[in-house]
Order: C-alpha cells, then sequence, then structure tokens
C-alpha cells in the first residue's frame, strides 16, 4: 500500500459529490436495500426537499420502466434473428447436402448460401446495434404494437369477465 496522505478537497464536482455518497450509502446500508423511510431521511439530512425527492423518484421509475420495456424489445429481435439464422441454417444445409451428393462438389448451391446469407448478415447488425434513430425508431414503434396489444388483452379479459358473470 502506498504512504500518500490523503487530504479532503474543499470542493467536488457533482459528479464527483453523487459517486462519493453513493459509495457512502451502499458502505452504511449492510443489507443492500434502502427502505423509502431511509430514502428520505438520507435526503432530509441533504437538505433536498421531498418534492424534489419524489420528482427525481418519478424521473428514475420512468426510465426504469423504459429500460424494461428495452431489455424485452431487445430480447425479442434476438428470438426474430435467432429464427432466421436457424431458417437460413436449415435451408443451405439441406441445399449444400444435396449439391455434395449430387455434384459431388459444392457448385451451384453457394449462391443461395450468399444471396440468402446477405439479408441474414444485414439482420444481425440491425438486431445487435442498440443505438442509433434507426434502433430508435424500430423500439418506438414496438412498443406502440406492443402497446396496443396489451390493450387489446386488457379489454379482451374485461369483456370475457363480464361475459362469464
Amino acid at each position: 500500500m502506498s504512504d500518500v496522505q490523503f487530504t479532503p478537497r474543499q470542493l467536488y464536482s457533482s459528479e464527483e459529490v453523487q459517486q462519493i455518497l453513493q459509495r457512502a450509502i451502499t458502505r452504511q446500508v449492510t443489507q443492500g436495500e434502502i427502505t423509502r423511510e431511509q430514502l428520505l431521511e438520507i435526503a432530509a439530512e441533504m437538505d433536498i426537499q421531498t418534492s424534489d425527492l419524489e420528482i427525481a423518484e418519478q424521473e428514475w421509475y420512468q426510465q426504469h420502466l423504459i429500460d424494461q420495456k428495452r431489455q424485452k424489445f431487445n430480447l425479442y429481435q434476438q428470438a426474430k434473428f435467432k429464427n432466421k439464422a436457424a431458417r437460413y441454417l436449415i435451408i443451405n444445409g439441406f441445399l449444400v447436402t444435396f449439391n455434395l451428393i449430387t455434384a459431388g462438389t459444392l457448385s451451384w448451391a453457394m449462391y443461395p448460401l450468399f444471396f440468402m446469407g446477405l439479408p441474414l448478415s444485414l439482420s444481425a447488425w440491425k438486431t445487435f446495434q442498440v443505438q442509433g434513430e434507426a434502433y430508435d425508431q424500430a423500439f418506438q414503434r414496438w412498443q406502440l404494437q406492443d402497446d396496443l396489444k396489451q390493450s387489446f388483452f386488457y379489454i379482451w379479459s374485461r369483456i370475457k369477465r363480464a361475459w362469464l358473470t
């Protein structure tokens, strides 16, 4: 360990304050979770108004919901890609095998490999590219469809429940 003496600074940036306080809170809480009452106490000790804390809590919750939806969207995209890749492998595996059995060499089966491989490659790039304008647009389209689907299922379940009772 080095013998460098620590001397606290007099000024910290807001990011540094956030990092230091996050470490201190993590060290203070042994069970790993903080109750809402503890959160309010910490905010009060830091002279943070309850209204500001509630606004920050609502913003955090909204961002948390969006992050969960993005994770669900990414899993959906990956599942779609896996299905495309499986179809590609099955079809081209059959064609290559058929070509090798009939001609004894790989000749005409290379064309479907390449021509079907290009869209699959583009689909892979689109699936695993999780930033940018195209991703945001695809996510928004998917989110709208998902919201409509959930609304439909909610209405349908209410109709069924009313019908059965």
